[in-house]
């Protein structure tokens, strides 16, 4: 999985940040797992060698994807796995680069891009969390 972070040049988390560490609770591998810095720029040859199988972007109140929109310009006519099914995803949560509160949240949307058979029994265990929350008067999900 590529954690985009930024576009034009990509951006993305890399190995040794917590969203590295988020994608492997998640069930997932880091495809910049071998970059050398925490946030490595890749350009479409990159891109291209890296051939992650999910792409998420990471952006804060971001509107979700749609045909055509230029953040997905560096990976257009690229053969990635990800663009070619369909596996490109936004996190948009407000919180979504920081670590905080939100975390478990974050976690939770992340294993959903990744196994998304399983996204209901995800949204059902995030639902207990939050009601558990509730009644001992902790942040929700929501």
């Amino acid at each position: 999985m590529l954690l985009v972070i930024g576009t034009g040049p990509v951006m993305v988390s890399g190995p040794g940040t917590v969203h590295d560490e988020l994608l492997g609770f998640a069930g997932a591998l880091n495809a910049a797992v071998d970059a050398t810095v925490t946030a490595p720029e890749y350009g479409r040859e990159s891109l291209l060698a890296l051939s992650p199988q999910v792409v998420l972007f990471l952006q804060p109140d971001a509107p979700e994807l749609k045909d055509g929109d230029s953040r997905l310009a560096s990976f257009a006519g690229l053969p990635i796995p990800a663009i070619e099914s369909g596996r490109v995803f936004v996190i948009n949560d407000p919180l979504v680069l920081l670590p905080s509160t939100s975390i478990t949240r974050i976690c939770a949307e992340m294993a959903k891009a990744i196994h998304p058979e399983v996204a209901e029994q995800i949204d059902r265990v995030m639902a207990e969390i939050d009601e558990q929350a509730k009644k001992i008067g902790g942040e929700t999900h929501e």
